[in-house]
């Protein structure tokens, strides 16, 4: 069985007067999968900038390394929820993060997902599906994170976001969700449902575009 063609981008906007965005993003392709990450560091500014990007900086290692790939675990969804603990530790000292982490199975369409802070991860398409983070900021205050996951058809749409995008839009309200490019709505969603007054981040990913 081939993998899907699979449409990913994102966009990013930082507070207003502010140089750098206090979130980080980014996917990582590695063999059948594709790892996906929103890091939100608390506050705006370099602070925030500098903890969200640690964060992201350890995914990008932890997913091109052989020892730590989920396909490589009896249990995925374990995985995650060490690499969440890992990423904890490591921005112990620092302002802190919500952050929403999310492995795809790119042949099976299967998406396994762990959050903690205020990151959404929703699909739209054959369901309107929201995976829910568990309260709490990575580097501070760590609850016990409880993995989740769902299987993507083709032509599911994945809006991935911080805080600084509602979620509550619909395809009524841009109906270009059915079918922009990933780049496309990941730009429009966050200068159509962006809050003003945050940073803001949307990771688009079509399923089989």
């Amino acid at each position: 069985m081939s993998a899907p063609v699979i449409d990913v981008a994102w966009y990013q906007r930082p507070f207003p007067g502010e140089t750098v965005c206090g979130d980080a993003v980014g996917s990582f392709q590695t063999p059948g999968s594709l790892w996906l990450v929103i890091a939100d560091g608390l506050g705006h500014g370099p602070t925030a900038h500098a903890a969200a990007a640690q964060a992201l900086r350890l995914v990008s290692e932890l997913a091109h390394s052989g020892a730590s790939l989920p396909a490589h675990s009896d249990n995925p969804a374990i995985t995650l929820d060490q690499i969440l603990r890992s990423i904890h530790d490591h921005l112990k000292g620092t302002v802190g993060a919500a952050v929403g982490l999310a492995f795809l199975e790119t042949v099976t369409g299967i998406l396994r997902f762990v959050g903690v802070g205020n990151t959404a991860l929703r699909r739209l398409g054959s369901a309107d599906t929201r995976l829910v983070s568990r309260d709490g900021v990575v580097g501070q205050r760590l609850p016990s994170p409880k993995p989740s996951e769902m299987s993507l058809l083709k032509g599911d749409l994945i809006l991935f976001t911080s805080d600084g995008v509602t979620e509550r839009f619909g395809i009524d309200d841009y109906p270009g969700l059915r079918s922009d490019s990933a780049a496309t709505v990941s730009r429009s969603v966050v200068e159509r449902f962006g809050r003003r007054h945050d940073d803001a981040t949307c990771l688009a990913l079509r399923y089989g575009a």
